[in-house]
Order: structure tokens, then sequence, then C-alpha cells
């Protein structure tokens, strides 16, 4: 087994990761979760920048869709969760 994990450390800053589908991860790691401030692009197109806890999205994030339609607001176990506002890029 691992050694364990400190939930008090500090999230640290690496390198650009490259899942095996395509996706990316640009940000803050914490004993191997996404974890802090970071962004996530999908190879379709969508992105998720914001806050994320062991490695959910949470409180505060920006996610935009592949058609360009684009929610920003509160994020709580990888969903939309509270207060956000969704425009629309038709308008």
């Amino acid at each position: 087994m691992g050694r364990p994990l400190k939930l008090d450390a500090t999230p640290e800053l690496k390198p650009k990761f490259i899942y095996k589908t395509g996706a990316t991860y640009s940000g803050e790691w914490l004993g191997g979760f996404r974890h802090g401030f970071g962004t996530m692009t999908w190879k379709d197109g969508a992105i998720y920048a914001g806050e994320w806890q062991f490695g959910q999205p949470t409180n505060n994030g920006k996610f935009k869709y592949p058609n360009g339609d684009i929610y920003e607001g509160k994020w709580s176990m990888n969903q939309m969760n509270g207060f956000g506002v969704l425009k629309y890029k038709s308008g």
C-alpha cells in the first residue's frame, strides 16, 4: 500500500497531465488527485476551470460545453449544485 494521504498537506502544481482519452489537466494535485485549482480539457472541446477536491469539481467553477454554452457557479460532488448561471451561446 502507498503512503497515507495527509489531509492538511498543500496541493502541488505539476506539469500538464494527458489522459489516455486525450483529455488534459493542468493545475494542482494532492496525493494523486486533482485538488486545488485546475483546468480540465476534454477532446470534444468541453472545459472545466475551477476548484477541485480529491478529483472532483467542487465549490466555484466554470464549465464550457462543446456547443459553447457556459455554466459558472457552485459545484458539489462532481455536479452543478447551488447558485450558478447558465449562459446559452445562442443568447
